[in-house]
């Protein structure tokens, strides 16, 4: 094996991936590992390899796209575009006869027989797969697909392999960026709230894992909110903030995934406002002298509060200015 071109090298492998080689022996492969030609990936559900084509391009393989390499798939070696164009008058025939119903297996070659002295598979491999596809060259419409191998006698089975001839059959995932939602929890009551009370918890997901979460920058710089598991609470600075009868600012989250895409959400918590009632103090002014007291002397001064309203109104207690001395 060691006199072939390595085909493809391993860049990571997700799960216990293995190699046959042509003689039936497997080996797992780790990182850094090369592929040869007439070697097959080996895959269960839910396990994966990504390789690095000699060609330049990369791919994905796993149980779902199980195949052969072959030396097709080197650069020197593969076919040029034009030595594995599909002739236009076999396409057209071959589409008629599918579009009629008619049995297609007359109008193909039949498949050469395999290395091991088989009858061959039950599908055609199409060489080149990657090419782009000019319409103004091509009787194909506007539309161009990729097309690893159509089965054509319907006598396969999901252990048959297909060997792939061109390079990118893999699709690499998309990172789509994670998802939030933060959902408020009950109402504060105004005298009542007190430090660890929640006031909202969030959902974040992301399809690589558990993204990270964090305030929204700039959100929570009166350091009100904490973040415990996927609860947000009020810290002591919060709580006080609602005992002197504040709004609280929104709650604003940003999930950040593995890939460094985020995702935000805002929403603002309430609070059940509570009548604490009025305060007023009343401080005495200079003692007057006897002989030379005037009506508009100062008495007394005070100083009226009220939480909810602002400025409350005064008057005298009920009784306690009968005989008119004061005003």
């Amino acid at each position: 094996m060691t006199d072939q071109t390595p085909i493809a090298r391993v860049v990571a492998v997700t799960g216990e991936v293995y190699v046959r080689n042509e003689n039936g022996e497997l080996r797992l492969l780790v990182p850094d590992n090369v592929i040869y030609p007439g070697e097959r990936i080996v895959a269960d559900p839910g396990e994966s390899v990504e390789l690095a084509m000699a060609n330049g391009q990369s791919m994905i393989v796993d149980s779902q796209t199980p195949l052969t390499f072959s030396e097709d798939m080197l650069p020197e070696t593969a076919d040029s575009v034009d030595d594995a164009a599909v002739a236009g008058d076999s396409v057209d025939e071959l589409l008629k006869a599918l579009e009629s119903g008619e049995e297609i297996d007359e109008l193909l070659e039949a498949p050469a027989a395999g290395a091991g002295g088989d009858e061959g598979h039950s599908f055609v491999v199409l060489e080149r797969i990657i090419e782009g596809i000019d319409p103004q060259n091509q009787n194909v419409g506007n539309t161009a697909a990729s097309v690893a191998a159509i089965n054509l006698l319907g006598g396969g089975n999901d252990d048959q392999d297909t060997t792939a001839l061109g390079a990118g059959t893999g699709t690499a995932p998309v990172n789509t960026g994670p998802a939030l939602t933060i959902s408020l929890a009950a109402s504060l009551n105004e005298n009542s709230a007190s430090a660890g009370d929640a006031v909202a918890s969030f959902i974040a997901t992301d399809d690589s894992g558990t993204p990270s979460v964090d305030f929204t920058p700039g959100s929570n710089a009166s350091n009100y909110y904490v973040i415990s598991g996927t609860s947000v609470n009020l810290t002591a600075a919060g709580a006080a903030f609602v005992q002197g009868g504040g709004t609280l600012p929104a709650v604003s989250l940003t999930a950040t995934d593995a890939g460094g895409l985020t995702a935000s959400d805002s929403e603002t918590p309430t609070v059940t406002s509570q009548n604490d009632g009025p305060a007023i103090e009343v401080t005495l002014s200079a003692a007057l002298e006897e002989n030379s007291a005037t009506a508009g002397d100062t008495v007394a001064t005070f100083v009226a509060s009220d939480e909810e309203d602002g400025t409350p109104s005064v008057d005298f207690t009920p009784g306690s200015n009968a005989s008119n001395y004061y005003v």
